[in-house]
């Protein structure tokens, strides 16, 4: 008897330990677990909260076409936040919608909160950037930069900032 129910748990708890490993399987059993994104701009809030809230915060510029690195100076610091303060509601857009190719950004922002990295900010294009947190659950915010002035746009700054900034 003994035999025969050990024989019945490993018949039983084989095929979970094999069906368990594969992503796919745990992608299904975590998706009646996601809730719905509370609302398009949901990231950009927590990261405008999170601006307002902290002292020391650091902007690293990543440039993909060449590799560049480079930190945002302190004196570019206030631009960053014009443009943060410029965004309005009606930029962003639903990503489930949009065509872009949301995972080759020409330029990525790494923002660091007390040496922390919290926020990325990837600029697609000149047009559109995405904001989500370094680990985030949903979709990141979608937003279109186009109408924005070319002062306030972050495209044209992190570009100047990368091409023709020496520090």
């Amino acid at each position: 008897m003994r035999k025969n129910l050990k024989i019945f748990f490993i018949c039983l708890i084989f095929p979970l330990f094999i069906t368990g490993c594969t992503t796919n399987f745990m992608s299904t059993l975590k998706t009646p677990l996601k809730l719905s994104k509370p609302s398009l701009h949901f990231y950009t809030d927590n990261l405008i909260r999170t601006l307002k809230n902290s002292d020391n915060i650091t902007i690293s510029i990543f440039y993909s076409k060449t590799g560049k690195n480079k930190t945002i100076p302190d004196d570019y610091m206030e631009k960053f936040y014009l443009f943060m303060d410029s965004i309005k509601e009606d930029y962003f857009i639903d990503p489930k919608e949009s065509q872009l190719n949301l995972n080759e950004p020409e330029y990525r922002l790494t923002i660091y909160v007390n040496e922390e990295s919290t926020f990325v900010i990837n600029i697609l294009n000149d047009q559109y950037i995405t904001i989500h947190p370094w680990d985030g659950n949903y979709a990141p915010d979608l937003i279109d930069i186009s109408s924005l002035h070319t002062g306030n746009n972050i495209f044209n700054i992190v570009d100047f900032l990368i091409k023709n900034h020496n520090k």
